[in-house]
């Protein structure tokens, strides 16, 4: 790292000509030791970095924690921290909170905190007031409250990049509003929740006490939410959401109210590019479950997975339920109004264009297409089935048009059939059905069946 380098070069007093561009005006590096930080895990080192980012915050300066266990009896605190760095040296600078401490509370804008591991105490990092602030190459081990907390009533145009949190209880990544006040927005690149501690809730909650729905401009991009007992990622009266190329992952066995991504309350949601999975010990659970009056959801290429019979996408008690332009992949059997892919009232079912794969079907159902709005509508469904190619009632019950891998076409109940030969006491079929001899010649090249049950009834053409 060339900056850091020319950074710890310089020393306390030394002038960085451009530590990044975010930080350009960052024009001193406080070094926690030089403020008798110890780093043993053992000492104290609450008081010297206090120091250190109070020094900090009036020079508008660097804190640099070189590699080490930093332990804290008592959190650390900023008020108004501008264009002011916390950096480490990635997982081996280690902040280590007593039992019950919140490590870091950041109040300040433009503040950007780079290459630590929050290890231990109560939360991580507690964002109380952050405007324009970037949060990156962040490790979170341990905490029994919030890997990290988010107070999005003061907070505006985050980032977190590159951020990982392990064995976290409670809620791993948690933001909170109180208002509709619309504030920017909440960035997620790369935030991966995994192996969550023994009794947590979700390992992402943006939630607001404002049942009117409030406004949070967030962007999840690749992120994870893997294997959470309770719903993975959980929105309570929210809106304006886009989330893209994530994967999300519960395992729950409480009861109905659970799925890899659970909307309560949301609206605006558009979810592109993302795998869901969700392996429930019990008969029901969600791929994603929409309640309260949840509308204005648009789903595409959508990925679900799980086992027991857990549907793909439910709806409980839900006002306005509106889901377009999807691409479900999932294992079980298809159907009109496939339980495993929707339960529930309210839902506007799958609009024209959704079309869904299966991928344990094997030659069978690997392939569905709807093109009209609802079964009432009288829709028509495309598969594959057997090694055919059907065209199906809005019911699923009936195959209107079947093109089988030998050529031969069956339209609402009729055949069309190609081969050699005469039909006659040959080929079975209904009346109606017409056969085409590719061998034949002047009158003797289509072929009807005008009577009988059987082989016999043919007459040429």
């Amino acid at each position: 790292m060339a900056q850091l380098s020319e950074a710890r070069a310089a020393g306390q007093t030394g002038h960085i000509a451009d530590t990044n561009a975010l930080h350009r005006k960052a024009n001193y590096v406080f070094d926690v030791v030089d403020f008798g930080a110890v780093g043993d895990g053992v000492t104290d080192d609450t008081a010297a970095i206090q120091a250190a980012i109070d020094a900090a915050d009036a020079a508008t300066g660097m804190i640099y924690f070189p590699a080490g266990v930093y332990r804290l009896i008592t959190g650390l605190t900023t008020s108004t921290l501008t264009d002011v760095m916390l950096l480490g040296a990635g997982t081996s600078s280690i902040i280590s909170p007593d039992a019950g401490v919140t490590a870091l509370t950041i109040s300040g804008t433009r503040v950007r905190i780079s290459g630590l591991q929050f290890q231990g105490g109560a939360i991580g990092v507690s964002v109380t007031s952050g405007v324009d602030c970037m949060f990156d190459n962040l490790h979170f081990t341990g905490q029994t409250s919030n890997g990290v907390l988010v107070d999005g009533e003061g907070s505006t145009e985050q980032h977190w990049v590159d951020i990982t949190m392990r064995d976290v209880g409670g809620v791993a990544f948690k933001y909170t509003r109180t208002s509709q006040t619309d504030t920017g927005g909440m960035y997620l690149t790369r935030v991966r929740v995994v192996a969550p501690a023994a009794s947590p809730t979700h390992a992402f909650l943006f939630t607001s006490t404002d049942a009117s729905v409030t406004p949070i401009f967030l962007f999840m991009d690749n992120c994870v939410a893997d294997n959470y007992p309770v719903s993975a990622v959980k929105f309570l009266n929210t809106a304006r959401v886009n989330i893209k190329g994530c994967f999300f992952s519960c395992n729950s066995s409480a009861g109905n109210n659970t799925g890899a991504l659970h909307i309560d309350n949301g609206f605006l949601f558009q979810i592109d590019n993302t795998y869901f999975n969700h392996s429930r010990t019990t008969a029901t659970g969600f791929g994603i479950l929409l309640e309260g009056s949840s509308h204005e959801i648009l789903m595409s290429n959508v990925l679900f997975d799980g086992a027991n019979a857990v549907n793909a996408l439910g709806v409980n008690d839900a006002g306005e339920n509106v889901v377009l332009g999807v691409h479900f992949s999932y294992t079980g059997t298809l159907s009109d109004t496939p339980a495993n892919l929707v339960t529930g009232a309210g839902l506007t079912f799958m609009p024209p264009g959704t079309f869904w794969t299966r991928s344990d079907g094997g030659v069978n159902d690997v392939l569905a297409f709807k093109n009209a709005t609802t079964p009432a509508d009288a829709a028509k469904y495309f598969r594959t089935s057997g090694g055919n190619l059907e065209i199906l009632n809005g019911a699923f019950s009936t195959s209107i048009f079947t093109l089988t891998d030998g050529g031969q076409l069956l339209l609402s109940g009729s055949w069309i059939r190609n081969g050699t030969g005469t039909p006659e006491s040959a080929i079975t079929g209904n009346v109606g059905d017409l056969f085409r001899r590719t061998d034949g010649g002047a009158g003797t090249t289509l072929y009807v069946k005008e009577s009988g049950t059987g082989n016999t009834g043919w007459v040429a053409k």
